[in-house]
């Protein structure tokens, strides 16, 4: 054997090692992407309060012009879908 074939074998294997981590990122970065894809959007901020101030009305605690008012806002950040 001779010093450059040497000198081959490591450089490969240290090729071949720092290829290693790049391949486990993009597989990191691909299977994050495909979570964050999958998940269904956040309903806004004035709409989960709707949602509870009308869970509050049906336990016996309500206060019409609140919930109204949460409603109008809801209707305006939801595009018209409560």
């Amino acid at each position: 054997m001779v010093a450059s074939d040497i000198t081959l074998a490591v450089g490969d294997r240290a090729r071949r090692i720092s290829a290693l981590p790049a391949a486990l990122i993009i597989i990191l970065v691909f299977a994050a992407t495909a979570a964050w894809a999958g998940s269904a959007p956040r309903e806004p901020y004035s709409c989960r309060l709707y949602a509870d101030a009308s869970r509050q009305c049906v336990a016996g605690s309500c206060d019409d012009r609140r919930v109204h008012r949460l409603k109008r806002e809801c209707l305006r950040d939801a595009g018209g879908q409560p």
